[in-house]
C-alpha cells in the first residue's frame, strides 16, 4: 500500500512545476501535485508528469468556479469570495486527493486556489504549515506579493483568523544572496533551493516533462528574446525597436536566433532571420542544456534574462534596450531588479544597459569583437 503523502505542491506555471519536482525530487518527498490550468499546455504537463512517478498523486484542477473565470465586476468578485471562504469546504474538498490532510503546503503565488488548499486546511484545523517558493522577479522584488488587499484581509481574518492573512513567513527560493540584497530588512525566512544544471538525473525528468530534447537545443550564440512589440511599445518606439532587432541581425548573421513569445505574430518582412520553433519551451529549460555562460542574451525588457544568473549562478553577456526604447508597463522595481542582478555579477562588463541607439551599437559592437575577435 502506497504512503499518503504528508506534502502537497500546487503551481499555475510550467516554471512553478519544475521548481516543484526540483524540490519533491532533491529533498526524495512524498508529496501530491496539483497543477492549475491557468496556462497554455497545462494538460500536456500533466500527462508528462503522471508517466514520471515523481509524485505520489498529480491532479489536474478544475477551477471554473473561481471568481475571476465568472465575472469581472469587482463586487460580484468579492460576493463570490465572500461565498466560497463561507462554504470553503464544499469548493476545496472535491478538488483534493480524498482523505488527504497536509502537514506542509507550498504555494507559489497569489493565485486564488493555492489560497483557498491552506484556507480550507486553516478551517479544518490539520495543523499545517505554509511555505512560499520561487516564482521568479516577483518572490524577489515584491515582498507584499502575497499579503492580502483590503477587502480580502478583512474577509480572511473573519472566517480564519490571524493566522488567513499571513499564510507564511518561509520561502524557498534559489537565490538567497538577491533577496537579502533587494529586500534588507525583511524578516522572511528564506531556504535555499538547489540548482538543477549540474544534477542529470533531475535535469533529465525536467527536460521530459518540459517536452525538451537534444534535437531542440540552441546552438547559435546570440539569442534574442523577442517582445509582443504591439503589446509592449507607442507606435514610435514599436518601430524603433524593430529597427534595433535588423540591427542586431546585422551583427551577429547566421549566429543569431530569435526565441519569440507564443503569442507573438511580429514579422521582420525581407529580413533573414531565425526564429526558435519551439516556443513553448521555458527558456529556463533552455539554458539549462546549453553553455549558458557564453551566450549573448537581448532583450527590449525581459526578466528572462535574469535566469542564468538567479537559477544557475551564470555570467552570460545580457543587453536590455529599454533605457532608450521605452517600454509601456516597465514599473520602476524592474528597473531595480535589473540593477541588482547587475551587482550581482561578477564581470559587471557583461550585464549592459545601454541608455541610447548609439550605446547599444557600441554594445553589440565591444561583444562582436569579444566573440569572434573582430570590430
Amino acid at each position: 500500500m502506497s504512503l499518503k503523502a504528508q506534502i502537497c505542491y500546487v503551481c499555475t506555471t510550467p516554471f512553478q512545476i519544475m521548481n516543484a519536482v526540483s524540490m519533491c525530487v532533491t529533498n526524495k518527498e512524498v508529496a501530491d501535485l496539483y497543477i492549475v490550468p491557468q496556462f497554455a499546455g497545462a494538460e500536456s504537463y500533466f500527462n508528462r508528469i503522471k508517466a514520471l512517478n515523481v509524485f505520489q498523486v498529480v491532479s489536474l484542477i478544475n477551477d471554473d468556479f473561481v471568481p475571476y473565470k465568472r465575472f469581472s465586476n469587482k463586487i460580484l468578485i468579492h460576493l463570490l469570495l465572500f461565498w466560497i471562504y463561507l462554504r470553503i469546504k464544499k469548493f476545496v474538498k472535491p478538488i483534493l486527493v480524498p482523505d488527504s490532510e497536509y502537514k506542509s503546503i507550498f504555494i507559489s503565488s497569489k493565485a486564488l486556489i493555492g489560497r483557498l488548499i491552506c484556507l480550507y486546511h486553516i478551517r479544518a484545523k490539520c495543523n499545517s504549515s505554509f511555505f512560499y517558493f520561487d516564482d521568479g522577479e516577483g518572490s524577489y522584488d515584491n515582498p507584499n506579493l502575497f499579503l492580502p488587499r483590503f477587502w480580502d484581509s478583512f474577509l480572511r481574518k473573519l472566517f480564519f483568523g490571524n493566522r488567513g492573512v499571513v499564510l507564511s513567513q518561509t520561502m524557498y527560493l534559489y537565490s538567497p544572496e538577491l533577496y537579502s540584497i533587494i529586500n534588507p530588512s525583511s524578516t522572511l525566512t528564506i531556504h535555499k533551493i538547489s540548482p538543477w544544471i549540474n544534477n542529470d538525473y533531475l535535469l533529465n525528468i525536467i527536460n521530459f516533462i518540459a517536452d525538451f530534447d537534444s534535437q531542440k537545443r540552441i546552438s547559435e550564440n546570440v539569442i534574442l528574446i523577442d517582445s509582443i512589440a504591439d503589446e509592449t511599445f507607442d507606435s514610435e518606439n514599436c518601430k524603433l525597436y524593430k529597427r534595433m532587432c535588423l540591427k542586431v541581425n546585422e551583427f551577429f548573421g547566421n549566429d543569431i536566433i530569435y526565441k519569440k513569445h507564443p503569442r507573438d505574430k511580429t514579422t521582420y518582412d525581407g529580413a533573414n532571420i531565425k526564429i526558435y520553433e519551439y516556443s513553448s519551451i521555458p527558456f529556463e529549460v533552455l539554458c539549462a542544456n546549453i553553455d549558458i555562460s557564453n551566450k549573448v542574451l537581448i532583450v527590449a525588457a525581459s526578466t528572462a534574462v535574469c535566469t542564468p544568473k538567479v537559477l544557475f549562478n551564470a555570467e552570460p553577456y545580457v543587453v536590455l534596450m529599454y533605457k532608450f526604447v521605452k517600454c509601456n508597463q516597465l514599473a520602476v522595481k524592474q528597473d531595480d531588479y535589473y540593477q541588482s542582478i547587475k551587482n550581482t555579477y561578477k564581470d559587471k562588463s557583461r550585464f549592459l544597459i545601454p541608455e541610447s541607439e548609439q550605446d547599444f551599437v557600441d554594445c553589440l559592437t565591444r561583444i562582436r569583437a569579444d566573440i569572434y575577435g573582430k570590430g
